[in-house]
């Protein structure tokens, strides 16, 4: 589901998750600049400003594309979100971080609600084997590593041309 991202903002690396308060993801505008953006809502969260949106930081392909979804009864429109990177769990819970490939960005559906904004995660199907990324340079000097391909649970992160 796409837990955590990470990607550069103001030239420092951040990684952000879901759960944390006021998580942020960065969204391409119409004119080509960076917005960031309120991730969904979390459970927590019940003043006025968030009330109104949809509980969690997801929404999935299916679901969206359906005529009577809850998810048209909202303003919305597709974004593009820029990361480098995002955070997946594999079917034993256990996290797992992948690359996005060159060109690439995740899918969002920005809901607007009374002038305010938030965007949830697009999702789809995932792929039959993930290969995650080695998480460091140094841990893989020579090439010699081979990482293994890991089975993700149900859902995984729609990806879209930058």
């Amino acid at each position: 589901m796409c837990g955590g991202v990470e990607f550069d903002w103001q030239g420092e690396n951040k990684r952000v998750f879901f759960p944390y308060p006021n998580a942020q993801l960065p969204v391409v505008r119409r004119d080509g600049a960076i917005e960031m953006v309120t991730w969904g809502r979390r459970t927590e969260e019940n003043d006025a400003e968030a009330q109104d949106f949809p509980v969690n930081g997801w929404a999935r392909l299916d679901s969206y594309e359906k005529p009577n979804s809850m998810w048209q009864r909202y303003r919305h429109k597709l974004v593009r979100i820029a990361i480098d990177g995002f955070m997946e769990k594999d079917d034993k819970g256990k996290s797992h971080w992948f690359s996005m490939p060159d060109g690439e960005c995740l899918q969002g559906l920005l809901l607007v609600v009374e002038g305010k904004w938030r965007v949830y995660v697009m999702t789809t199907t995932p792929p039959e084997n993930a290969i995650p990324k080695i998480d460091s340079a140094n841990h893989d000097l020579f090439g010699a590593l081979e990482t293994e391909p890991v089975q993700i649970h149900q859902r995984w992160p729609l990806h879209t041309q930058l």
